[in-house]
């Protein structure tokens, strides 16, 4: 920046955090919500949905329907897609064929019928049932629910059809320990239909309500009390009745369910027992621990088909099997645990909504590629050391490796191409090992290279480095489609695949970094890197146990701001940046949830040749943050040593410049922290028509002081001013009017 007079004002930037509670309302006092599913209208009024192309066989027709548009929702509905109710028809002769489907979901959540009638005579009874699944269903509480007289159903019917008043029923529907049970009051009108007083309501039990035949559907249901406790779903049952002249349908469109009280839970929490085994386990997201939970009464018995909950008191980092589950007849029920995490977090259980007593912690114990993982962030990419001095064999003399290790570096990646030596860059390899750096050595295979001689080459390598540490780490291939063309994904990961199994069967225990085909872009890795493409078996270790084997990628985005080739865009032009940013780290992020496995951003950064060049300080700075916030290391690209005689695209790229083994002090104080200025100073001084033109450099996060004398004993402040972009430029308009003046520069305490 040019300054031609500052001052030590500090502008203070804050975040303002809103909150937003969403809570459920009761219908009565006391009573506990269970369910208040879209508050307004689900559909909108006429609402029609739309069924795909059927399938046309004799004279009825089949829907595929999870090919279904769902009913236009009401204004401010947000729920799951209401799909309601469809009927065609075919006539033949006299005869019409009839296909109606109840519906809320694509998932099966529906009854199909098919009937024939004769046109103009007769009726058929038509069922539906539309309701919210368990998954979709608010928290019970705690405990059976019991409904009493505090507590209601109410629902908003919408009348689509109702030609010649035809008879139509409207029931509630209730799922209890894997049984229907639909309500004795009912009704025949559109508009508001409430039960307000469940505990006099008497619920008919209904086995079988989805998928069943047509002639299956009961007229009348068997009262079984008015008590039901486990309660899974609630929902709307529609009955109508068809003739040929028309059809009855009625539409739900808002539902809300309350529940007075929690009757009490037979499980007792001191005598349930909650058990881990074994108690200690390596954190490589493999392993697994089995707590097993043990649900009692208070007479020891044992609790059974009960809902039993497991929860880690750290949650994400930590995988249970199943969170929830229900109690055997022996009242147990198993869970498994795993963890990439190193740690000791305390598991609670819960059965049928009570916490019980016993709360084992699991020990998840460090492991070496979990070592090797944590120092491995913060890295650089190195490339192949063309720009600096090398021996006739391509090893590299330990003074770049001393300087990356003083930038604050742990890591660095460079390339063991496919037509050199497998020993090409062990100097380079044993300098960064020295240095206590983890070395990421990357296969590039150039154009022309055959899969033969990719995996050949791997394979080599492999044998030359068997005796290294594990802080050297093999990255199977970088950008497939950048290098050797490989255009073909499959093809890709075959080559990847079989290089793996090379490597695997020289060094077990070498940490792997694997990305996908094409520039290894996040949904490449998401995609390509499972055991559909990774399909080696050796010596039992496969890629659903080897807990060596990391993803990895690249993210440069977004691509016009760091691919620019010229100095010519800025952030301002791209306002989505860190939106397209986080959402590539958080679909590797899914990739990690999914395999366990960690993943590593091999590559990532932007051409410094940049409009505004603070730019690229509040891109590095975000973009490093989101890694750490999602535990994802890094290697920024690039500390390739550039010089005069460096590539464009190096130039571009590189912030270590060789003539004065110095970087770029902003970025790497974003990347690592660590000051690398050697302190403030003055790098040009112009006097200019008795102006004098400073470019002044130095730590960077610091304040800087720039002061004034004539005679070296007396000082005045010229100009304070807060953190700058580095290096920054300073003007002295009054310099021409002084016989003598000096300058000094301090920073800020």
């Amino acid at each position: 920046m040019t300054m031609s007079e500052c001052n030590s004002n500090l502008i203070l930037l804050g975040l303002l955090a809103l909150a937003v509670w969403i809570g459920w309302s009761s219908s009565a006092a006391g009573a506990t919500p269970i369910v208040n599913y879209g508050g307004t209208n689900l559909v909108a009024a006429n609402a029609n949905g739309v069924l795909p192309t059927p399938t046309i066989t004799g004279l009825k027709k089949t829907y595929p329907y999870s090919a279904a548009t769902a009913i236009t929702p009401a204004s401010g509905y947000t729920g799951i897609p209401i799909y309601g109710a469809f009927e065609t028809e075919v006539t033949a002769g006299s005869a019409v064929n009839g296909s109606l489907q109840w519906a809320n979901n694509t998932a099966g959540d529906r009854i199909n019928s098919f009937a024939t009638w004769a046109t103009g005579s007769g009726t058929l009874t038509l069922s539906g049932l539309v309701f919210i699944n368990q998954a979709d269903f608010t928290d019970l509480n705690s405990g059976a629910v019991m409904f009493d007289a505090a507590s209601s159903m109410t629902v908003n019917i919408f009348l689509l059809t109702n030609t010649n008043n035809l008879p139509r029923s409207v029931r509630f529907a209730v799922l209890n320990g894997g049984t229907w049970y639909l309500s004795s009051s009912s009704t025949n009108s559109a508009g508001m239909f409430t039960i307000a007083n469940l505990a006099a309501e008497n619920f008919g039990a209904w086995n079988s309500p989805t998928n069943i035949p047509f002639s299956a559907v009961p007229t009348s249901f068997a009262t079984t009390g008015n008590t039901l406790s486990n309660i899974q779903a609630v929902g709307i049952y529609f009955l109508s009745s068809r003739d040929g002249s028309g059809l009855a349908q009625c539409m739900l469109q808002s539902l809300t369910v309350s529940a007075a009280s929690a009757a009490p839970s037979p499980v007792d929490a001191i005598n349930s027992t909650v058990l881990a085994s074994p108690a200690s386990v390596p954190a490589d997201g493999i392993s697994t621990s089995t707590i097993t939970v043990t649900l009692k009464d208070a007479a020891n018995n044992a609790v059974s088909n009960k809902p039993v909950t497991l929860a880690s008191s750290r949650g994400a980092p930590d995988t249970i099997s199943a969170a929830s589950g229900l109690s055997a007849t022996n009242g147990v029920a198993t869970f498994t645990v795993k963890s990439l995490t190193t740690g000791a977090p305390v598991f609670t259980a819960t059965g049928d909504g009570v916490t019980l007593a016993q709360q084992p912690a699991v020990t998840f114990t460090a492991t070496a590629a979990g070592a090797v993982f944590e120092k491995m962030k913060n890295g650089i990419c190195v490339g192949e050391f063309d720009e600096f001095p090398n021996n006739a064999s391509g090893n590299n003399n330990e003074e770049y490796m001393s300087l990356v290790k003083r930038a604050g570096f742990k890591s660095i990646r460079l390339f063991n191409n496919a037509s050199q030596q497998p020993g090409y860059r062990a100097g380079v390899v044993s300098d960064a090992l020295d240095q206590g750096l983890v070395v990421n050595l990357c296969m590039f295979a150039f154009a022309g290279t055959t899969k033969e001689q990719y995996v050949a080459k791997w394979k080599a390598v492999a044998e030359y480095y068997a005796g290294y540490s594990n802080d050297l780490v093999f990255e199977m291939l970088n950008e497939p489609r950048l290098a050797p063309g490989l255009t073909n994904n499959v093809e890709t990961m075959d080559w990847v695949n079989a290089a793996v199994a090379e490597v695997r069967a020289v060094s077990p225990t070498r940490l792997l970094l694997i990305g996908g085909p094409q520039y290894l872009q996040p949904n490449f890795l998401s995609d390509y890197v499972t055991p559909a493409y990774l399909t080696y078996a050796v010596n039992g270790i496969s890629f659903t146990n080897d807990p060596n084997v990391f993803g990895a990628f690249h993210h440069y985005v977004p691509s016009a701001y760091t691919m620019p080739h010229g100095a010519t865009n800025t952030l301002a032009d791209f306002p989505t940046w860190q939106t397209t940013i986080t959402n590539g780290l958080d679909e590797v992020a899914a990739w990690s949830a999914t395999w366990t496995k960690r993943a590593v951003l091999t590559e990532w950064g932007a051409q410094n040749d940049l409009k505004e060049p603070a730019d690229l300080q509040t891109y590095t700075q975000f973009f490093a943050q989101a890694c750490d916030a999602r535990n994802i290391p890094w290697l920024y690209y690039c500390g390739v040593p550039k010089t005069t005689n460096s590539q464009d695209a190096v130039l571009r790229w590189s912030i270590f410049t060789l003539q004065n083994r110095s970087w770029d002090v902003g970025v790497v104080y974003y990347l690592t922290g660590a000051d690398v200025s050697g302190g403030p100073g003055v790098s040009s001084m112009i006097l200019t028509g008795g102006q004098m033109d400073f470019q002044i450099n130095g730590p960077y996060g610091r304040g800087y002081i720039i002061q004034a004398s004539t005679n070296l004993t007396s000082w005045s402040d010229l100009c304070t001013t807060n953190p700058p972009v580095l290096p920054f430029q300073w003007s002295d308009p009054d310099a021409g009017n002084f016989q003598q003046r000096f300058y000094r520069i301090k920073l800020v305490p």
